[in-house]
């Protein structure tokens, strides 16, 4: 995995489709499909996409999420001219924002649709790019507070009617005098409501069009004003209506095979994933901690949700979006693997904060199911992963009002699901024992009972009366192997598989990152592998490798005749188990049994590969 990091300082901008939801609903109830608003949505990101490009050299657009686009420009912090530039160019993106809705106003293949409402919030501050390259995932994210604070000023936009932009008090203090007296003071609803989460953030509020009386007072202004609305027509008349073909996805969806005239819909779970305060310790911390501790977050979300057969649509800074439908890869009920998936996330965060003795982090998971709508848009090769829907807004309402907030839940790590969701796995308890134990971790948060909440981890799951999947072609592949010993000629194994086996590599000896079986490692790395059940005690694991491939047998190096006890240590109450280290290349097995009295097996797991490159 690599990730590239830099810190910067500047504004970010959301410009958000406040009603984004109302278009969909409108264009599905008339066309049962989304081609008007997928059409729309794209000439928006494009059109702004194109404009920004007059400041290509300091302003970079990040990605769409949800309803929002999200921009940031560059500023030398130590140069005024830099700030006062930065803050003419970020006016001119949010009045041409305005602009370019008030023209789709007058276009034909748009006017079954709701107009465009849009809300605006800027912020100025530190933050870190980084670039995640990692098991076919590349992708770039920004972390840092401005981000965060300028996705909540905007979130507030509705609640004052008559204003649509909102920034910062810091923000404010850096703008020329013109557009100060454009900000009538700080909101007092607004600033509560975001002091709540971010400590000392002051809102101030603005007219959009009000702005553009200053705005229009720079020479650049009228130009690229007419330059980009007459490119916004240009990308509106590239594509027709008809060229799109919304179709639910059976296969497992491939985000670079969607398009505007490709999309896709399908009936499942949105999962939002995001680490509490993640954003504020960024601050305090080196660029080495930042990116030691990014890439683990990142890659622990992304994997749990990859692990679970779920679809892993954008990072949102330390945030994780994942979809979970019954596509032909699907291998159990696809709620259940949603909600797998998160109970993976708050035990892998558990492993991460083992090495922490200060700023334990906590994860925040919301969930909710339905209809989602999915394409991949705006330009330069269709690059932003778009989902959106009702479903998505529930599931992001779930995340970031329901998980873990409030002053007797802050300090847990929560999932928090929708009573669509619960209902469901209410009803599958019927054909499902995995998901009767589930279920019996959720509690309703309220007498409405519109959400339910769970601090479960996943291996507080597995337990003697819960058989786990199997994988039929690796156990028989694996009792092909002429050299090993069959553990069956050793002790009467039970009927069904009770163990996981949690996988974890370092390449410093530090630093562990979560991986499971199939995945590459590479020779030299140290792995550690913990039995994870809720098998009675008392018991003593042991564990079997099994080494193939002709650099091992060269080297003397093939295994799978012994069986050999654990090496268990305990870190921060959890068990650590085989240690190894990834010494010959090929692929390897290891697999462990659970003894009690000798020769009593209670449990065991189906063989763990490795492959070492």
């Amino acid at each position: 995995m690599k990730i590239g990091k830099h810190k910067k300082y500047g504004m970010h901008l959301y410009i958000n489709i406040d009603n984004l939801n109302s278009m969909i609903n409108k264009d599905e109830a008339k066309n049962d499909d989304l081609a008007r608003t997928f059409h729309q949505v794209n000439t928006f990101i494009e059109s702004i996409e194109k404009f920004t490009e007059n400041f290509s050299e300091t302003c970079f657009v990040e990605k769409f999420t949800t309803s929002r686009l999200h921009l940031y420009f560059v500023v030398d912090k130590d140069a005024k001219d830099s700030c006062n530039n930065a803050v003419v160019r970020l006016f001119q993106t949010i009045c041409f924002a305005r602009c370019l809705v008030n023209r789709f106003k007058s276009i034909k293949k748009y006017e079954h649709l709701p107009d465009l409402k849009i809300g605006v919030g800027a912020d100025i501050g530190e933050f870190v790019e980084f670039e995640y390259i990692d098991d076919g995932v590349e992708e770039m994210t920004t972390i840092g507070p401005p981000a965060n604070r300028a996705a909540k000023l905007q979130s507030t936009v509705s609640l004052d009617v008559d204003k649509d932009v909102n920034i910062s008090k810091t923000l404010y203090d850096l703008i020329p005098d013109a557009f100060k007296k454009k900000f009538f003071g700080s909101i007092r609803v607004i600033t509560e409501r975001v002091a709540s989460r971010y400590a000392n953030l002051f809102s101030y509020s603005a007219k959009n069009c009000e702005l553009e009386t200053v705005v229009s007072t720079y020479n650049t202004w009228a130009d690229r004003k007419d330059r980009g609305l007459a490119d916004a027509l240009e990308i509106t008349n590239k594509t027709n209506i008809g060229d799109v073909s919304t179709v639910e996805a059976r296969k497992k969806i491939d985000f670079e095979q969607l398009s505007l005239r490709s999309p896709r819909y399908v009936d499942g779970v949105m999962l939002y994933a995001d680490i509490r305060g993640f954003t504020n310790k960024v601050d305090k911390w080196d660029l080495a901690e930042t990116e030691r501790l990014t890439k683990q977050v990142l890659q622990m979300m992304n994997r749990c949700v990859d692990t679970e057969n779920g679809v892993h649509v954008q990072f949102q800074g330390d945030r994780e979006s994942g979809i979970f439908y019954d596509h032909t890869e699907m291998e159990k009920d696809f709620v259940l693997s949603a909600v797998l998936s998160a109970m993976r996330m708050i035990e892998g965060l558990e492993h991460i904060n083992e090495s922490r003795d200060t700023d334990k982090l906590r994860i925040g998971i919301g969930m909710h199911m339905g209809d989602i709508y999915l394409s991949r848009l705006g330009r330069k090769g269709n690059k932003f992963n778009i989902a959106m829907g009702q479903t998505v807004k529930e599931a992001d309402k779930a995340e970031d009002d329901i998980a873990g907030v409030g002053i007797e839940r802050e300090s847990y790590s929560e999932i928090a699901i929708t009573a669509k969701v619960y209902n469901y796995l209410v009803e599958l308890t019927k054909s499902d024992d995995n998901a009767e134990k589930i279920v019996k971790t959720f509690k309703s948060t309220s007498s409405k009972n519109e959400y339910y909440i769970s601090r479960a981890k996943y291996s507080d799951l597995l337990s003697t009366a819960v058989a786990l999947p199997v994988n039929t072609a690796l156990v028989e592949a694996v009792d092909r192997i002429v050299h090993r010993v069959k553990p069956q000629s050793r002790w009467a194994l039970p009927r069904n598989i009770r163990v996981a086996i949690q996988g974890m590599f370092s390449y410093d000896g530090v630093n562990f990152n979560p991986f499971k079986s199939g995945d590459t490692v590479y020779t030299k790395a140290s792995l550690n592998f913990t039995p994870r059940h809720s098998l009675p005690r008392p018991y003593k694991v042991i564990w079997q490798i099994t080494n193939t491939g002709e650099e091992a047998r060269l080297g003397n190096g093939l295994r799978g005749v012994k069986f050999e006890d654990a090496d268990i240590i305990q870190v921060g109450g959890i068990l650590i188990g085989k240690k190894e280290t990834a010494e010959y290349r090929g692929v390897h097995y290891i697999q462990c049994f659970i003894i009690r009295n000798g020769n009593e097996c209670l449990g065991y797991s189906q063989p763990f590969e490795v492959n070492i490159r």
